[in-house]
């Protein structure tokens, strides 16, 4: 996919976009990590399958180094989930706070 539309996604920059799985979120178009976010699963998504199928009945997510929250973008919606996100960076806690802001409205 980022062969196809890398280079012209990477011209808009910074900014709120509606991912692969219908929710908006603010991400970096530059950076080919955050064009993932467009595409489809993150990382191939095999990490976010068996996690989706590990936590189908619920249970506990833990996130140590949320970046901008990449996982949770797939495994919010599980019924009986709670999350723990840990981002140390202050940057990328700053992004991520912002669109947590943007989806409580």
């Amino acid at each position: 996919m980022d062969a196809l539309f890398g280079e012209a996604l990477q011209r808009h920059g910074i900014g709120w976009v509606e991912c692969s799985n219908g929710i908006t979120w603010k991400l970096n178009l530059s950076g080919i990590t955050h064009r993932w976010i467009i595409y489809g699963m993150y990382e191939g998504g095999l990490g976010i399958e068996w996690a989706r199928k590990a936590l189908r009945y619920g249970g506990v997510f833990v996130d140590s180094g949320a970046n901008v929250r990449q996982w949770l973008l797939y495994l919010g919606a599980i019924d009986g989930l709670t999350a723990f996100e840990f981002e140390p960076v202050d940057s990328q806690r700053a992004w991520l706070q912002e669109c947590i802001n943007m989806q409580a409205g």
